[in-house]
C-alpha cells in the first residue's frame, strides 16, 4: 500500500522532471562527447547528474521495496529478477545504499525524498540512521 502512494507520488511530482533532466543530461553529453566541455557546461552537467543520481535513489529504493513490481513506472531499478535472487540480502542492502546516497548528495530534492522514506517506512528510517551511526562512531 505505501509502496503505491509512493509510486504515484513520484509520478506526480517527479518523473517528467526526471526524463526532462535525463534528456538535457543526454545532449550535453552527446555534444561534448569527445571534447573538453567548456566550465560553465561542465558545472550544468555535473549538477544534471546529480539530480539524475537522486532520482535514481529514490526509484531504487521503491524498486527494493516492491521487488522490482513498479520498476517500469518509476526512473529504472533492477527489475524483479534481480531481487528473486536473494532478497533478504539484497533488499536491505540495496535501500541502504540508496538512503545513503539522498543523504550524501544532500539537495533540497534528496531531502525532501529522504522524509517521504522516513514517514511511510520509520521503521526502515530507524535501521539506517542505527546503522549509520554505528559506522560513523
Amino acid at each position: 500500500m505505501y509502496h503505491e502512494q509512493l509510486v504515484e507520488f513520484w509520478k506526480q511530482k517527479y518523473h517528467r522532471k526526471v526524463v526532462e533532466k535525463y534528456r538535457q543530461w543526454g545532449k550535453l553529453q552527446l555534444k561534448y562527447k569527445r571534447r573538453v566541455m567548456p566550465k560553465e557546461i561542465a558545472k550544468q552537467f555535473d549538477e544534471l547528474e546529480k539530480e539524475i543520481e537522486v532520482y535514481a535513489a529514490f526509484s531504487g529504493i521503491v524498486d527494493g521495496l516492491t521487488l522490482g513490481n513498479y520498476t517500469t513506472k518509476l526512473f529504472g531499478g533492477h527489475g524483479s529478477r534481480y531481487w528473486a535472487q536473494n532478497p533478504r540480502e539484497l533488499v536491505p542492502a540495496e535501500i541502504f545504499a540508496d538512503l545513503f546516497m539522498l543523504r550524501m548528495l544532500d539537495t533540497p530534492v534528496s531531502r525532501q525524498l529522504l522524509e517521504k522514506v522516513k514517514f511511510h517506512f520509520p521503521d526502515i528510517y530507524k535501521a539506517f540512521e542505527a546503522v549509520l551511526s554505528e559506522v560513523i562512531k
